[in-house]
């Protein structure tokens, strides 16, 4: 899953993944987990992250992740344990969380980070978000920033320039490396910071491919032959793990787009 939190009130808060299944928590002993949100897929939500129990024990901190996964379509949302009552605290925004001095901390996608105040008798936010770090590593699937902040004030975080690209290399049986036909790095490049999910059509001349930027994940065709990309899916939504059809003709491939689509 995506997300979990050992809470003072004697739960541990998680989120199971992918799915509308929401935010859910379990004794520290045992037991049967016990579902605490629920996705609500008509206002474009995918699933629910990142859970943190607030300091009072009754209220829930969570990031409602969009189809894109990121901070273009996602929002930080607080709900009441015993009522369920629920709140947008920051729109736009993903990976929230509850300092020891009051503030909210968020990303986006981007790679910037910014703190909030927030009032915790009346749960709202108040004043403007001030810009605290830039350039850390954000995840593109689960809209994770990776950092922690310690309830001393100390913070600890990946850096963004950590994240290496890719590269695409075709070598013999010997294992000896064939430069006309490995992919540029300069042609990498053009799908974003990344790519995954390799698969090589029926035909051997093409490549399609999950390529990921900082705001979607999209499929993505490479020709061998001439070393062009052509992007082949524009929704803002993870699109990922394209196949071919056994004529080359078609691919098929998942997506986390909310809806009846």
């Amino acid at each position: 899953g995506a997300g979990m939190f050992w809470g003072i009130d004697g739960y541990i808060y998680f989120s199971p993944g992918f799915g509308s299944q929401g935010v859910w928590r379990i004794s520290v002993n045992g037991g049967e987990p016990e579902q605490i949100t629920s996705v609500i897929d008509s206002i474009g939500e995918n699933y629910h992250t990142w859970p943190q129990l607030l300091p009072d024990s009754k209220t829930l901190l969570f990031t409602a992740l969009g189809p894109s996964q990121g901070s273009l379509d996602s929002r930080i949302i607080i709900q009441r344990l015993k009522s369920g009552e629920r709140k947008v605290l920051i729109d736009k925004a993903i990976f929230g969380r509850y300092l020891f001095n009051g503030n909210i901390l968020f990303a986006n996608n981007e790679g910037n980070i910014f703190a909030i105040p927030f009032n915790n008798r009346k749960l709202k936010i108040k004043g403007e978000p001030k810009a605290v770090l830039s350039e850390v590593n954000i995840s593109t699937a689960g809209g994770a920033a990776f950092l922690s902040v310690s309830e001393t004030g100390n913070l600890i975080f990946l850096s963004r320039n950590n994240n290496p690209l890719n590269v695409m290399e075709v070598v013999d049986r010997s294992g000896k490396l064939i430069d006309n036909d490995s992919i540029p790095l300069a042609t990498l490049k053009r799908i974003g910071h990344g790519w995954s999910s390799l698969n090589i059509s029926p035909s051997g001349n093409l490549i399609v491919v999950t390529g990921r930027s900082y705001s979607s994940a999209d499929i993505w065709l490479l020709n061998l032959d001439t070393g062009d990309t052509e992007r082949i899916t524009f929704d803002p939504s993870e699109d990922e793990y394209p196949v071919w059809s056994p004529e080359g003709n078609a691919i098929a491939y998942t997506s986390s787009m909310t809806g009846t689509t």
